[in-house]
This record gives structure tokens, sequence and C-alpha cells, in this order.
């Protein structure tokens, strides 16, 4: 039984041969005749609950590909020289001098199989999840308590970020320990493509939402980190009955123009106030936070552009050139790392989408999800909702977007914010000792999966009711300043314009 797209978004259809079966609607297809089938035979419905079941997985990547890359390293054609040092090493972009020493390594020093093998240590499978073949490593915790966590990374990363801490986190300590589940995305990695345009992060989060739930688990914990952080609130806003706990390292909150609501409003003038007067109303640590999102913003977001209006343009060079890829994603690795990550961990992960060819389909998460093109649906907008849900945030001091405390508590129910003195973007790759500890004191200290599990069969959609206008100000108490700075701010400003 093979998957077949219809042109409609999660319209899933079985075939077998010349026959088809929906289903949805429970109806069946020969040719162009269609039947009403009200109960299926053992048969097909074993083939059908076949599909749906995940079969184990090897990455093999041939050796023929392995030569041809090494060939395209061979001849990959350098750009004429400049001195790009006269403003300062990276300044332009990566530095020559260290994209240079990379390639040639990748060609001639790098060893795939050993990143390969040391990725088939963990418990790989596919399974059709929404209508596309989904890769996800599945790590089972010899702990018979253990917690089932989705582990959810973004762009430019892949399921390699956690090699690393896949083992911290199933390793019982004190009897506390996770299942550790941990999807390729859509697109990324050995997952497959999207072959439909429609598919951003809320989608991927219906479908990271369906494969905990194919694979029976009613209620689960969640960390994400980039995109993952997006499709992980999208899960815990979406299905807050099964995902009991939220947690993130790359705080995201914002206010929504799709939201009109007290909380929205100061969340808002909040912002506002925090930059009209950040001295006043963030803590050093938040300021530091603040200036290095003007940072990125500034300097190091174009890529995001180019991803979210023309990503198909930039597909074209890097999905033929395993340097321009390299190029892309390394100084990424770079200027998002507290310390540079050796050669051998960045090209494991670029291999990655090199051997895979997902870096076009990977680029396309940015167009469906943010709102740049007129036509394309504003997913990102609609994930700036209140956040009901049990949420921890960890923030790395390299982190390229991150909320200050104040703003999260009032974008999410808040139960842990814990600051760190080294990390980056990519926490479970680079700090994996100190996400691993985080995580576990959210989720074992600071509360507790049962109670988790308690307030989830007994949540209801929307905002709570105990945030009311009073209980907001409680919660950030600095917001009071916020708005005084704020009001003040735009009284002078219509007192100069009507005086």
């Amino acid at each position: 039984i093979n998957l077949k797209k219809k042109k409609t978004k999660y319209f899933r259809r079985y075939t077998h041969a010349q026959y088809i079966f929906n289903l949805e609607t429970g109806i069946f297809t020969v040719g162009p005749w269609s039947f009403k089938i009200s109960k299926l035979s053992k048969s097909i419905e074993n083939q059908i609950m076949a599909s749906t079941s995940a079969r184990p997985f090897r990455i093999e990547v041939p050796e023929s590909d392995i030569q041809d890359l090494k060939r395209r390293l061979q001849q990959t054609r350098y750009p004429s020289k400049f001195d790009e040092k006269a403003r300062g090493n990276w300044s332009y972009g990566i530095d020559p001098d260290h994209l240079s020493s990379m390639l040639d390594y990748w060609q001639r020093g790098f060893d795939w199989r050993r990143g390969e093998a040391e990725l088939n240590r963990f418990s790989h499978y596919k399974m059709l999840v929404k209508g596309l073949d989904m890769h996800f490593i599945h790590q089972k915790s010899p702990s018979a308590d253990a917690i089932p966590l989705l582990l959810v990374h973004g762009w430019p990363g892949s399921v390699w970020e956690f090699h690393k801490i896949i083992p911290m986190l199933t390793r019982p300590e004190n009897g506390q320990a996770f299942h550790v589940i941990a999807p390729s995305l859509p697109g990324y990695g050995w997952s497959e493509a999207p072959e439909e345009a429609g598919i951003g992060a809320a989608e991927t989060g219906d479908i990271c939402h369906e494969l905990m739930m194919q694979l029976g688990y009613q209620h689960y914990a969640t960390q994400g980190g980039d995109w993952g952080a997006a499709v992980v609130k999208v899960i815990a806003m979406k299905y807050p009955n099964n995902c009991v706990g939220l947690h993130l390292n790359l705080p995201l909150a914002h206010a929504s123009g799709y939201e009109l609501s007290f909380r929205n409003t100061v969340l808002a003038l909040r912002m506002l106030g925090n930059i009209l007067a950040p001295k006043l109303t963030l803590s050093q640590k938040e300021r530091n936070m603040l200036n290095r999102l003007k940072g990125y913003a500034r300097t190091d977001s174009a890529y995001f552009m180019t991803h979210a209006t023309k990503p198909n343009t930039l597909a074209w060079g890097l999905n033929d050139s395993p340097a321009g890829l390299c190029a892309w994603i390394a100084e990424k690795c770079h200027s998002w790392t507290d310390e540079d990550l050796n050669f051998d961990e960045i090209l494991t992960n670029i291999s990655i989408y090199w051997f895979t060819g997902t870096i076009a389909s990977s680029c396309r998460m940015y167009y469906e999800t943010i709102p740049m093109i007129p036509g394309v649906e504003d997913t990102f907008g609609k994930l700036a909702g209140y956040c009901d849900v049990p949420t921890a945030m960890a923030s790395f001091p390299k982190e390229i977007i991150a909320a200050p405390k104040g703003w999260a508590n009032l974008a999410y129910n808040l139960k842990q914010f814990n600051f760190y003195d080294k990390g980056g973007h990519f926490a479970a790759w680079e700090v994996p000792e100190l996400l691993n500890a985080d995580v576990r004191e959210f989720y074992f200290k600071t509360t507790s999966f049962a109670d988790l599990v308690d307030q989830a069969n007994r949540r209801k959609k929307g905002e709570p009711e105990g945030l009311s206008p009073s209980s907001v100000l409680e919660r950030d108490p600095k917001a009071t300043a916020a708005f005084g700075i704020t009001a003040a701010t735009l009284f002078y400003y219509i007192y100069r314009k009507f005086s």
C-alpha cells in the first residue's frame, strides 16, 4: 500500500493496484466507479493498518553518493580574492580561510561513516503521518516510568543535533528518565518533503502531534528550539489535552494582531516601555537579550528574508554545490554558537542536507510560515496567543531570538525561566548537559508529569479565568513601570503635536 496525494491538504488516500480507499469518508474507488464501504475485509484493514505503523529504518548512504560529493568538492570554483579582513573577520559573511579549510577537510579527512554509525546507535523508524512518510528516532529508556518527550529541531539543524543529549535524557537518574521521540521535520533529513504548498510550522505541529498519537502516547511532554520551538508551541495551543508540558530554548513571545485582549495590550505596551526605557524596566541580562535581537535583525537575518520570500532561487545553487551549502550553513554555526563546533560535528549535519537533497524543502518552511508574500497565510502571527500549557524556558547567551522573562510571563503559563552563562542557538548540540539538566528540572522538580496530566485532563480551551487584568499585573509587576513610561511618552508626543 503506497501513499497517494490529492491537491487538498491532509486529504489521505491509500492506493493498491488500481483501487483507492479514502479512510476519512469510507469511499472505495475503482477507476471511474466509487462505492461507499461500511466495513473492510480483514486483509484490507490489515494492509491499511500496516501502512500507518512504524517501520524500522537504518541510515545507509550509498558509497556512490559519497564519491560524487568528493568529486564535486574537488571541482569547487573559488571566488576572486578580496581583503575581507579589512573590516574584520567574518564581516562579509563566512571567513574564506575558514571555509577553505573546511572544504578541504570535507573532501580529504571527513568520514561520513563515523557520523552515520553514531546516528545508527539509535532506533530509527519511518511511518506515514498525515500523508507524509516521516522519519523519527524513537529511543526508549530502560525506566518503566519514563516520560514520552517530543524533541523537535529547527533550521539549519537535524536530528544530529540530539546525538549527545538523547543518551542523557533516556538514562535513568533516581528512576527518572524520558522516552525520546525526535522526528526529522517534513522536508528535512529523511522525512518526505511536501509536494504541495501550505506546510508551515502550524501544519508541522499537526503532523508531529499525529505522530505521537499513532505511537500511542495520549499524554506527552515537548522540547524545542528554533522552528522546533514554534512547532511545539503550536502543539501546546492546539492540543492542550495531550501536550502536557512545553520546554523551549528559543523563547518566543510577541503581541498578536489577531487577538484583542487585555493580556495582548499589556504585552504590547510592555514591549514599547522596554524599548523606550530599557534600564528602568529590564535587568542587565534581559537588556543583553534585546541587544542580541537588535544585532541579529541588523546584520544576521538576511538568510531569513531570502528563505521567506525566494527560497527556491537560493535552493538551486545550494542543492547543486556542496561548497555553497557548506558556506550557507557553516556561517550560521559560527555566528550562533558560543564556541565553534568542530569540523566533524558541523560537516555531519551539512552532509545530511547534502545526501538527502533537502535544503530546498527545509528553506520553504519560512515561506509557508512567515507572511512576507501576499496570499500566504500568517501562521506565525497566530502563534502569539496565550499558551496555557505549563512552560519552561532556558535562555542561552548566544541565542539569536529571545524574549525577556517579563514578556514570556504574559505569553505563557510560565513556571520556570533560567539564564545560563554559556551556550547558543544549538543548545542540545553545544551544551547538552545544561539543557538536559534544565529539562529534567522542569519535568521532575518544578512540576511532575502526573500533575501535568491531571491539569491537561481538566484544562479548558482559551485563556484561563485567572488571567484577569489584576492577575496580569500581579504576574508581571514591571508592567506598571512600562505602562507609565509608555503613557508619559504618548502624552508628551500628543502635547507637542497639538500645542
